[in-house]
């Protein structure tokens, strides 16, 4: 229920579905005769767009979001280095494809990088089907192609393939850990907007992992401060705006325990 529920009030509130609300809102104003509102409701709206749109705005709050974490310093080898799933896909529609790369797929290359530097390592990568029909295959399928294609039919992954949130994904690894295991040090690639989150659900979950963050997506800051990438601002403002509600929701839910953690090994 969660799950379908996070889906669904994501599908309304996002930042530019909240625009075309308010623009619909003030056209229905204007029918019912209330002019002032609808004046007021369609100015907002412009503004809105121009100020998200037409400026680095969105940059700020994505920029302090990512920076949280740093990137470590890794002096010795892990116990293991979990990967979460959101940058790949495998579809029924395309059989002829054995995978699809996102924007987000910096997460595994990453992981798998560090797999290769550090073999010995156990590599766990998490993530199933998170559509809502269900009717895809899950995206460790693309993982093992993926993973296959660079490094050949040799590489080690090991997968969990029923997630379809950060929640689940925390969970179901944990418990593919013994107590003892759980213990020791563990990387946790994710995109550096998405790390506070994951961490919080990790240790929620019982374990204490290192951030290992990527995918680094707010751009720098350069007076005066504007852009002609309108729909890349209002990608950068949705990125922040989706993991701030998913951080609040998963801690009224008992689902986020975020504590100090340390940056290296």
């Amino acid at each position: 229920m969660f799950f379908l529920l996070s889906k669904l009030f994501w599908l309304v509130f996002r930042p530019l579905n909240l625009l075309i609300w308010l623009l619909v809102f003030s056209w229905l104003a204007k029918m019912l005769g209330q002019v002032r509102i609808a004046r007021t409701m369609s100015v907002t709206a412009v503004f809105l767009l121009i100020l998200l749109g037409f400026t680095q705005f969105a940059n700020m709050p994505l920029g302090w979001l990512e920076n949280r974490y740093k990137v470590p310093q890794i002096s010795e080898a892990p116990h293991g280095i979990i990967i979460l799933g959101g940058g790949l896909a495998i579809s029924r529609v395309d059989p002829k494809s054995p995978y699809h790369i996102f924007e987000a797929a910096e997460r595994t290359i990453k992981g798998f990088a560090l797999k290769r530097r550090f073999p010995s390592s156990r590599l766990i990568y998490t993530g199933g089907d998170s559509s809502i029909s269900q009717w895809d295959l899950p995206e460790t399928v693309a993982a093992i192609a993926l993973g296959k294609d660079i490094y050949g039919d040799s590489f080690s992954i090991e997968t969990e393939s029923k997630s379809r949130t950060t929640w689940e994904n925390a969970v179901n690894v944990a418990a593919m850990l013994t107590p003892e295991e759980k213990s020791k040090t563990w990387l946790l690639v994710t995109s550096a907007s998405h790390m506070t989150r994951a961490m919080g659900s990790f240790q929620a979950a019982g374990m204490n992992p290192v951030a290992y963050p990527t995918d680094f997506r707010a751009g720098s800051l350069r007076f005066p401060f504007l852009t002609a990438r309108a729909s890349s601002q209002f990608d950068s403002l949705e990125v922040f705006t989706k993991e701030i509600l998913g951080i609040l929701a998963y801690w009224a839910t008992g689902r986020f325990s975020l504590q100090p953690n340390g940056s290296g090994i």
